[in-house]
């Protein structure tokens, strides 16, 4: 290797890190114009390990997902928002889900747009009494990142009234039952033997939580 500098001044870490570094030595950076309006260089704190890069090179995008909200026997609401689009305005992005966890592009999706920015998707088409995995997901020419992953429970069959209860037919449901004490007042109907042997290992040991208290019954 080379034992001594040919000339110049040596730059740390941090420096080559830093916009100034470049933008004062002359590189012409998109959203500046001191060095020129061509744009070669680009420069992004969130990728990259805030390297600059070449304008014309594209990558991965970033996401995050939004938790599910309004969540039914049948759908969810979801999103996320685009935080970084690898440089490449034709980002897509939605929201993934599946009954395994790791869901991908591959099993169900919304498609909500293109671009950056904060999105809501609409999950549906979901069976009741049923776990999903979902996160939100953007795609751009270089490939697909996904957001952190998180999972819900649909709700059961029947809407809480006298002529339509809740109808609890498996251990997830009767769990659901167990930890949304708000429903506990709705008219609820159980319409399968479940096996509870499981709810010994429920809530770090401690066992199920009885349904219903003083005023409720």
């Amino acid at each position: 290797g080379q034992a001594a500098s040919a000339g110049g001044t040596g730059k740390t870490t941090a420096e080559m890190k830093t916009l100034s570094t470049f933008t004062d030595a002359g590189w012409d950076f998109a959203g500046e114009t001191n060095n020129g309006s061509d744009d070669f260089w680009n420069h992004n704190v969130d990728y990259q390990d805030r390297y600059p890069s070449l304008f014309f090179q594209s990558y991965l995008p970033i996401v995050t997902t939004t938790i599910a909200t309004s969540i039914t026997n049948n759908s969810a609401a979801s999103g996320g928002e685009v935080t970084y689009d690898g440089y490449d305005n034709d980002t897509a992005y939605g929201v993934c889900w599946s009954t395994s966890s790791n869901p991908t592009i591959a099993d169900s999706t919304t498609n909500d747009g293109t671009g950056t920015g904060i999105f809501t998707s609409a999950i549906t088409g979901l069976t009741y009494g049923t776990i999903y995995y979902y996160r939100a997901y953007a795609t751009n020419s270089v490939g697909t990142c996904y957001g952190p992953e998180y999972n819900f429970l649909t709700m059961p069959l029947g809407s809480g009234s006298s002529g339509d209860p809740y109808q609890i037919s498996s251990l997830n449901e009767l769990r659901w039952l167990s930890e949304h004490s708000s429903y506990w007042s709705a008219h609820i109907i159980q319409t399968e033997d479940i096996d509870a042997t499981d709810t010994q290992n429920w809530n770090s040991g401690t066992g199920f939580i009885p349904i219903g208290n003083s005023s409720t019954y």
